[in-house]
């Protein structure tokens, strides 16, 4: 009984495996950041030199990637390329719901980004995933680092140089991805609950008409 308590109790204890120390850096370090176009400046229905675009407001902002259809716009087409979003970017409310954020997938290429988001384009890919940069800036952390930049306990508008300010941890990469996939997967799974329960609300409203209609 001796041999066998010194044997289980006596096991090598195993590794836990440890991560170096997250580096910390300014937003600005990392990437680019600028403010979306100011509609009511380039609006020219009529001028010879406009074109239609695809605006995306913080409306397509709901979920960690940008959905939903797109408001048509004609604006005038002059310097219209530095408002313009690609795959890959990531797009962040600066106004009211500020702090919500949005990775920008193939189908929104080319759209212009409003005048209540601002653009994130991250300098180096190879370094900094863009998911893990969504699930900090939806994080309740991020509200807490935009509250005490702004000195305010309810932050309803940040400027585009309070952004650049940010200090963002930044962990190894491979960390990046555990902690990117681990909310991505838990948001498809919020998202999946939510639906289920919409259509049982749908299919018990449905009970509850023909209940009406047969008592009535």
């Amino acid at each position: 009984m001796l041999s066998y308590i010194r044997f289980r109790y006596c096991q090598p204890i195993k590794k836990v495996r440890t991560y170096p120390a997250a580096k910390v850096m300014k937003l600005r370090e990392i990437a680019n950041i600028s403010q979306g176009v100011q509609i009511s400046r380039y609006q020219d229905p009529y001028g010879d030199n406009s074109h239609s675009y695809q605006i995306v407001s913080p409306s397509n902002v709901d979920k960690f990637t940008l959905n939903g259809e797109a408001d048509s716009k004609t604006l005038s087409n002059k310097d219209m390329e530095k408002y313009k979003i690609y795959s890959g970017d990531i797009v962040v409310v600066i106004r009211f719901n500020i702090g919500k954020a949005a990775i920008v997938p193939e189908s929104f290429n080319g759209s212009l980004a409003d005048q209540y988001l601002s653009i994130v384009r991250i300098l180096k890919p190879q370094d900094v995933l863009p998911r893990y940069l969504v699930v900090l800036f939806n994080s309740e952390w991020f509200k807490q680092q935009l509250a005490s930049i702004a000195n305010l306990s309810t932050v309803k508008l940040i400027s585009i140089s309070q952004l650049r300010k940010l200090e963002i941890p930044l962990p190894s990469l491979e960390l990046q991805h555990k902690i990117s996939d681990l909310f991505f997967t838990l948001e498809e799974v919020k998202q999946s609950s939510l639906d289920a329960l919409q259509i049982r609300q749908q299919i018990a409203e449905e009970k509850l008409f023909q209940l009406f209609e047969e008592t009535i």
